[in-house]
Parts: structure tokens; C-alpha cells; sequence
């Protein structure tokens, strides 16, 4: 059975990765997901990301639709955009609501150690190669017994009715962390595989429940919770950009938060004063206007 084996700290040319981001307009248009204030705000942010992903690293390749191709190569030429995810939900006979389909097949798809970054986290910083040492980084972690986030990564549902693997049974499962995948970095591809695998696996034994569930789907429980579980079933300990507990949305370190990144995660994108700090100033003309026809296809869609 493979296991995690420690990674001593090399030379800043052994860490090389691919630098990659996903996004699929369908969770989009039909209304899913965290929505922004305004669509000009999310589309200010993707620039930004992609753009200084490009200054700090290198061109990013983004997994994505046709429309995000089309979209995305008018606010910046500063990454390499590949249309993989038109009709990926049809295809897979899945809900628009389980957006967590292509950003796994993305994970899927790397052969080579990757950093993954959300389209709203902004690299203001090259990160320092401390975090890469692990062979293992993600944003932070979260745990349920602060109670923002355990309605966050409500679980009760998903516990008493869905096929899950054994790592769910932990009796330990409330105690272990959470990693936010605002950004992750793995080095290892067996270990990458064996997560994507069983959150697929996941999903396909589940995919009647997740498709007709009423309420809002915590899928974060596949793709965050699982990834803490596997974590701990290897005693692996990842390297995190907040390197210290944090119990809700707004409870974050400000050492780094603000001067190196910024994850405009959950309702920091409708928060007005997050939002004229960060994203506002670079809001253009042509981004107004093709946030205009962004919001008019999603008028026609729901």
C-alpha cells in the first residue's frame, strides 16, 4: 500500500509544479454556488488572479468550458484555457449544483506535482517555498466545533444516508480538520489519484440523493472533508497558508492575509468592504460590459 514518505526541503528548483485553476459556467448560470455581489466583481477577480498567477509563477493552464474560453481570453491573455467541461454535468448525468465535478476531474487529469488555485485567490506575493516543502499545501483548515462552521460542513444528511468509504467512520471525524482548497499543492500522484478516485466514487454511488436533495448540497464534504480524512489516515501533515485554527469566514490571520494573498472565499464576495478594497479599483469598462451580457445569458438560463 502506498504511503506518504517525508519530503526533506530541496532546492528551489526542485519544486516544480504545474500551476492550474478550473471553472465551469454551468453551477454559473444556473444560479449555484457562492454568488458575488455584483458580476463585475467576480470577473475584476478572475483577471487579477489569472494576472498575477502569471507575474509570480508562470502561465497558468485553466481547465474550463467553451464560454469560459471565450470569456475569460478577453479579460486576460495571461493563461492557457482549455475547453474540456461543455456538458460535463449532462455527460455525467449531475445536477449543476454538484459543482465539485470538474474542479475533481482537473485533480484527476495532473501527472505531475500541481498547485490548484480557486479563481478567487490572489497570489499578491510569490509564496515563499517554506509552504512546499511538505509536498502537501492547502489554504487552512476548518474545524466543526466552531458553529459557523459546522452549518458550514453540515454533515448529518450525508452520514445517515449516502455510501461512503471507511474513512468516514472515524470516530475521530469531528476533531480533524477541514483543508480549504483555495489553493492546493500535492507532489505526490498516487496519493492524488487515491483522493480523486474515491470522491468520484462518491459521487457515482451517491448521485441519485446528490441530484434530488431539496436543500443546499454540502458537497464540501466530498471534496474538503474527504481530503482531511485521507490526510489523517497518513498522518500527513499539510502545510497551511493560515497556519493556526480558524473558526469562521471573517476569523482570519491578518500576518499574511491582505499583504501576500487574499481568498475572497464564501461571503467575502458579497462584502462591500472587502470588495472595494480588493476588486473595485480594477473594475474596467469592458469588464462592466461583459458582465452585462454574463448576466443576461444567466436571466435566460434560470
Amino acid at each position: 500500500m502506498w504511503r506518504f514518505g517525508a519530503v526533506k526541503a530541496l532546492e528551489a528548483n526542485k519544486y516544480s509544479m504545474k500551476l492550474i485553476a478550473t471553472w465551469s459556467f454551468e453551477p454559473f448560470l444556473s444560479g449555484n454556488g457562492f454568488p458575488w455581489l455584483k458580476t463585475e466583481h467576480f470577473l475584476t477577480t478572475v483577471k487579477r488572479s489569472i494576472d498575477l498567477a502569471a507575474e509570480h509563477y508562470s502561465k497558468p493552464t485553466i481547465y474550463t468550458d467553451s464560454l469560459g474560453c471565450e470569456v475569460f481570453s478577453q479579460l486576460t491573455t495571461n493563461a492557457n484555457y482549455v475547453n474540456v467541461y461543455d456538458g460535463i454535468f449532462e455527460e455525467h448525468s449531475l445536477d449543476h449544483r454538484i459543482w465539485i465535478l470538474p474542479k475533481l476531474l482537473t485533480y484527476k487529469e495532473q501527472t505531475e506535482p500541481y498547485l490548484h488555485f480557486d479563481l478567487d485567490f490572489l497570489f499578491l506575493k510569490k509564496l515563499d517555498e517554506k509552504y512546499l516543502e511538505t509536498g502537501v499545501l492547502v489554504h487552512n483548515l476548518e474545524y466543526t466545533d466552531h458553529p459557523q462552521m459546522k452549518e458550514w460542513y453540515f454533515f448529518e444528511d450525508i452520514r445517515s444516508q449516502y455510501i461512503l468509504p471507511e474513512e468516514y467512520s472515524n470516530p475521530n471525524i469531528d476533531e480533524i480538520g477541514i483543508p480549504n482548497l483555495g489553493v492546493l499543492y500535492l507532489k505526490d500522484m498516487a496519493f492524488n489519484q487515491e483522493y480523486v478516485n474515491a470522491a468520484l466514487g462518491i459521487i457515482e454511488d451517491n448521485k441519485h440523493l446528490l441530484n434530488t436533495a431539496e436543500k443546499h448540497l454540502q458537497v464540501i464534504n466530498i471534496e474538503q472533508r474527504l481530503l482531511g480524512l485521507l490526510f489523517d489516515k497518513y498522518s500527513i501533515t499539510p502545510n497551511v497558508l493560515l497556519p493556526r485554527k480558524v473558526g469562521g469566514m471573517f476569523d482570519l490571520d491578518t500576518t499574511d492575509h491582505g499583504e501576500k494573498f487574499v481568498h475572497l472565499c464564501g461571503p467575502l464576495k458579497w462584502d462591500p468592504l472587502h470588495l472595494q478594497l480588493m476588486v473595485e479599483p480594477w473594475i474596467t469598462p469592458e469588464i462592466v460590459e461583459l458582465a452585462n451580457r454574463l448576466d443576461a445569458m444567466k436571466q435566460i438560463k434560470s
